[in-house]
């Protein structure tokens, strides 16, 4: 079924049957939301607002469909001050990679990693490449084709924030420069 231009669509529907919304464009990702048979009594409605929810955060209905050129930020893919080791929380927020490159196995992602500017910018592009490297081999060991990622390491070059060479931040500042994300190189369909 085609949406409309805003992304509406209506369709109708046997109460007893469970249906998969698949959300598909052309150059860009996809996913997916099973939407399981719905009671007589409950609107649809209802099913819509319960997927938009906090705790439900990751649900066809407030999930972006990714384009080649983007950029993505992850969240809590921070890192120690001079360290490339992925910490426990990022573990669990690279999961979510996982699980999107499953969904999309023909996109092809540059993972990027950051550091902060404190010391020498030569270290820090060396500190990014290991971050880099130690993301792509997180990913491989839990499925993803190391054919389908490149690791790239951006040293300091681009701060999220005024925390550049001789200005004073907090750590909380500097953290937040200490980072991954990925980007979107090529997403074919086949």
């Amino acid at each position: 079924m085609l949406t409309g231009a805003d992304g509406s669509y209506e369709f109708k529907r046997d109460l007893n049957c469970d249906y998969i919304l698949e959300a598909i464009k052309d150059n860009f990702g996809s996913t997916s939301e099973l939407v399981e048979r719905i009671a007589e009594k409950r609107s649809i409605g209802n099913i819509f607002k319960k997927k938009t929810t906090k705790a439900n955060v990751g649900s066809l209905f407030d999930t972006k469909l990714y384009k080649v050129g983007d950029v993505v930020q992850l969240d809590n893919i921070y890192y120690d001050s001079d360290s490339y080791k992925i910490r426990g929380e990022a573990a669990r927020e690279l999961e979510k990679l996982v699980q999107t490159m499953q969904k999309n196995p023909n996109m092809i992602i540059e993972i990027r990693s950051h550091t902060d500017t404190r010391g020498n910018a030569q270290d820090n592009l060396t500190l990014s490449q290991l971050r880099a490297n130690e993301v792509v081999s997180f990913l491989a060991r839990n499925g993803v084709a190391k054919a389908r990622m490149k690791g790239v390491g951006m040293g300091e070059k681009e701060p999220v924030n005024g925390c550049g060479d001789g200005v004073q931040c907090t750590e909380a500042e500097h953290q937040r420069n200490r980072r991954t994300e990925f980007k979107i190189l090529s997403i074919e369909r086949k």
